[in-house]
């Protein structure tokens, strides 16, 4: 029976919640199984579906090259979290119960999924959906890796393993419109987190933990997200911005925890870092950072012997092979170059793809070396505002992380002057790898979504180690991080058309407008008349190569190349 105050699909939207949240959930306590660690506090709820996710990135990777992302794979996922969730069954349970004695903070992520699923019945907004989103996900869900698919059109091949996550949710009700959840589940899972964040900061009951500051900052940067056209559009960058949401939490621990939750967390951290990389090359600034200082400032606070190091080095290089080397197996095959769009290390195969693209992207988004920041800073301030560095959601945390960042560089200076550090403060390390990702987002990606939730660990990591400690030990500091918050949401929020969603039903894809040509191969190729293919029938490319063909003649699954290329 449908209920009348709360649509249909609005309600297949929260069921959607609870079933991924739950299958995340078991891979990530599977996970921290394998990793000899465990789910203890209501926090690793959160923190285990974040790894869950990430984790299962890099199975489906592998199952790609085997078979189609199609209801198999999801059949196989799911049973996979079931598993994990019944060998873990009385830890996670453990959790469950310590957030279930905060009753406002339930009643509060529940009405956040409600709002949640009802902007979630948008379609997708984003020109690139149509151009590559839909269709490099329709290709991963109908086919296993696809050889010298970048012939057909060179994004298809970029290699995004977040659209494999979106072809594994294109079943049931959203079979064929998984944009409808892809993006928001993972953004509930970061809402839900900073709710109980903001809760713990005016609860009696609760000692404020570093992650329930940090998750309570990044709450407004998540509600704008919701509100803005990326929520529905399948974007890549909302991934990445969860992956930087889950690093923010392992980081902090590897920071602040005891030895044992440390060393399990800088296990964390490789897993994020692969995954942000196998999304977006975007990210391999964060990722390099964090590969030098995470270990470095784990390896400086407990000084481990050289047979723990030892241990610990090897795991992270199971976790680094097990995530990176399908996707560098996946380029190769589908582009002949491992590190695609870069043409660095091309294999000499017959369908590697012809097109620069690399250069073309540094040509198209590229505001000139950091030197120009202080030679031109007229030109190139204008330069990033054409890019939308001076929208809110940009601009806010970028001037909190501006004005913190000073307190933290004396506070260094007064440790190094022989002045004791508090033991309860948060190192100053943890800056480090946002700032180095906002210099290469900066210097090579300036499009500032691509950074994903870079500028709001920016902010985050430099608001805590400068005045962290006194928020959470004292009230006033309580109070004042809840009306930040509080604020903060309220500046993001208010450009927004409607602060309530309206649909009742889920919103059509328009259907584009197709030609049908033949190329001197044979093969029967569907060109769009704007660019953009959405969900036309395969194979459809806004790029057609005249030169074009299949490499086994009437098997799309064979894949292409190009005939005389030189």
């Amino acid at each position: 029976m449908t209920s009348t105050w709360l649509p249909e699909a609005q309600q297949q939207v929260l069921a959607a919640f609870v079933f991924a949240g739950l299958a995340l959930l078991g891979w990530g306590a599977l996970f921290r199984r394998l990793c000899g660690y465990e789910l203890r506090t209501a926090d690793d709820l959160f923190g285990a579906c974040c790894e869950g996710w990430a984790f299962l990135l890099g199975a489906l990777q592998i199952w790609h090259f085997l078979a189609a992302i199609d209801a198999r794979a999801t059949i196989a996922a799911t049973a996979v979290g079931a598993v994990g969730l019944l060998w873990t069954g009385p830890a996670w349970a453990g959790g469950f119960r310590r957030v279930a004695r905060s009753l406002p903070a339930l009643a509060l992520i529940l009405v956040a999924a409600v709002w949640l699923a009802g902007f979630a019945l948008g379609g997708p907004r984003h020109g690139d959906a149509g151009g590559y989103y839909i269709p490099t996900t329709i290709w991963m869900h109908e086919f296993p890796v696809v050889t010298g698919l970048g012939n057909l059109s060179a994004p298809y091949a970029y290699n995004i393993s977040y659209f494999l996550y979106a072809a594994l949710a294109s079943v049931g009700p959203f079979a064929d419109r998984p944009w409808h959840v892809v993006n928001a589940t993972v953004l509930m899972i970061v809402l839900a987190r900073g709710l109980v964040g903001c809760w713990r900061l005016v609860s009696p009951w609760h000692r404020v933990e570093w992650n329930d500051l940090a998750y309570a900052f990044l709450l407004p940067g998540a509600i704008a997200l919701v509100l803005g056209i990326f929520l529905t559009s399948m974007a890549p960058d909302t991934g990445i911005y969860f992956i930087g949401a889950g690093l923010l939490g392992s980081l902090i621990h590897v920071a602040s925890s005891d030895a044992r939750a440390a060393r399990f967390h800088l296990l964390a951290v490789m897993l994020f870092l692969c995954a942000g990389w196998t999304i977006k090359v975007s990210f391999a600034g964060m990722a390099g950072a964090l590969a030098v200082v995470a270990p470095l400032g784990w390896w400086w606070r407990f000084r481990p012997g050289v047979r723990e190091c030892g241990a610990v080095l090897l795991r992270l290089a199971v976790i680094g092979a097990f995530m990176v080397g399908p996707w560098l197996g996946s380029n190769v095959m589908m582009s002949g170059m491992p590190f695609f769009p870069s043409a660095f290390g091309a294999f000499d195969v017959p369908w590697k793809v012809q097109l620069d693209v690399q250069k073309w992207i540094e040509s198209d988004k590229n505001v000139g070396p950091l030197s120009l920041l202080w030679q031109n800073p007229t030109w190139y301030l204008q330069r990033l505002d054409g890019y939308g560095w001076s929208e809110r959601e940009v601009a806010l945390p970028l001037v909190v992380a501006a004005v913190a960042l000073p307190l933290v560089v004396l506070g260094a200076l007064w440790t190094r002057r022989g002045r004791r550090r508090s033991a309860t403060a948060l190192p100053w390390w943890i800056v480090v790898p946002p700032l180095v990702a906002l210099a290469f987002a900066l210097r090579l990606t300036p499009m500032p979504r691509y950074a994903g939730a870079t500028m709001w660990l920016c902010a985050i990591t430099t608001v805590l180690v400068a005045i962290g400690g006194w928020l959470r030990q004292s009230a006033v500091g309580r109070a004042l991080a809840l009306a930040a918050v509080v604020a903060g949401t309220a500046f993001l929020a208010a450009p927004a058309g409607a602060l309530w969603p309206t649909l009742r039903d889920y919103e059509g894809l328009g259907r584009p407008q197709i030609e049908t040509r033949v190329l001197a191969s044979g093969l029967t190729v569907y060109f769009p008349a704007h660019d953009a293919c959405f969900a036309a029938p395969l194979p459809c490319t806004p790029n057609l190569d005249p030169r074009l063909a299949l490499r086994v003649p009437g098997d799309l699954g064979s894949g292409f190349y190009i005939v005389d290329a030189p």
